[in-house]
């Protein structure tokens, strides 16, 4: 039997607390807890997408976070009545204000993406008479996907801010491969900008770069707020850290990316960046795959570490709160020998 503060302890920490995705940090991502069922004929491709879509998701009707669904979860079929996305809401709340808040700032970081967007790309078109390439520039890609995750996000948000009753949001309900996509349109979204800023401003930018009022509000739009938003999303939301099979996925778009590059240069006769040359490059060219290839796992590391260390630091703050509720509580009771006859 739980005591009073115990069981107000352990019903806050089940239904409010983020804490249970500390597990994460603790078990490998191929351990499979005790609590899991492996169905060995599960195909691979139905527990791929499991992992990707769900992995961050756990039982929390354990007194300790340990029922982690990893690729080696049960997972018979796509249904989501089956196996819930998200069933505590974590990727549409905040730790620091409210969800109609958090929408209202996914959306107005999506609004000023469209308009940076629009206006970089117009601008190319209209003043440079050529726009040909303005896709081929990993910048421009991954500033388009922070632009789709911000209002996929905020309106995702939002309908869960307006659901009073059910407490619920549209991509819960949606099938497995738009929750997958959406897990992993936000692993990169996270990572890729560190990856972007970190190049430009130590391999591409000049002084060029703040030539004008226009290109210098351009660049800082792309190459510094890009981040900014990144770093908001990840300190300043409940979402999860990313599963560790986004790794080699993110890694793999990266790779997509390098065959981009070279379709720009056998279509238009130009590389979207110079250190992509081979024939200027040579050798280089090798070490600057790699270079960027670890950079972007440092960066992956880094992200997940921000994440683990916010739900740290989050689930501390609401621990000591619920001990100081339940101590001011007990002060209260009054004390059962004190009315007793001698």
């Amino acid at each position: 039997m739980y005591s009073l503060a115990e069981d107000r302890h352990r019903q806050h920490l089940i239904f409010n607390s983020p804490s249970t995705y500390l597990h994460q940090r603790f078990l490998p991502p191929f351990v499979l807890s005790s609590s899991c069922e492996v169905n060995q004929g599960t195909p691979f491709w139905k527990l791929l997408i499991s992992s990707f879509s769900s992995s961050e998701l756990i039982s929390i009707a354990c007194d300790y976070p340990v029922a982690q669904q990893s690729i080696f979860t049960r997972f018979d079929n796509l249904s989501p009545a089956d196996n819930p996305f998200d069933p505590n809401s974590i990727h549409v709340t905040s730790p620091v204000a409210s969800s109609l808040v958090l929408a209202q700032a996914r959306l107005l970081f999506a609004s000023y993406t469209l308009l940076t967007l629009l206006f970089t790309l117009i601008r190319s078109a209209v003043r440079d008479h050529y726009a040909n390439d303005y896709f081929s520039y990993f910048t421009h890609l991954s500033y388009i996907g922070l632009c789709a995750y911000f209002f996929a996000a905020g309106v995702q948000t939002f309908a869960f801010s307006r659901s009073t009753d059910t407490a619920s949001y549209p991509l819960q309900k949606w099938p497995r491969p738009f929750q997958f996509l959406h897990v992993l349109l936000q692993v990169t979204i996270t990572t890729y900008p560190v990856v972007v800023t970190v190049i430009f401003w130590a391999l591409l930018a000049s002084p060029a770069t703040f030539e004008n009022a226009v290109t210098s509000w351009t660049n800082v739009s792309v190459h510094i707020l890009n981040l900014v938003f990144a770093m908001a999303e990840i300190l300043f939301t409940n979402i999860p850290p990313a599963p560790w099979l986004t790794l080699p996925l993110s890694v793999l778009l990266l790779a997509c990316y390098l065959a981009v590059a070279y379709i720009t240069y056998a279509d238009q006769g130009l590389y979207p960046y110079d250190f992509l040359d081979p024939e200027q490059q040579k050798g280089l060219l090798a070490a600057y795959i790699i270079g960027i290839l670890g950079c972007y796992c440092i960066a992956f590391l880094v992200v997940r570490f921000l994440i683990i260390l916010r739900i740290r630091l989050v689930t501390r703050r609401r621990e000591n709160a619920v001990s100081r509720e339940s101590i001011t509580e007990w002060e209260e009771v009054e004390d059962p020998t004190k009315d007793s006859v001698v």
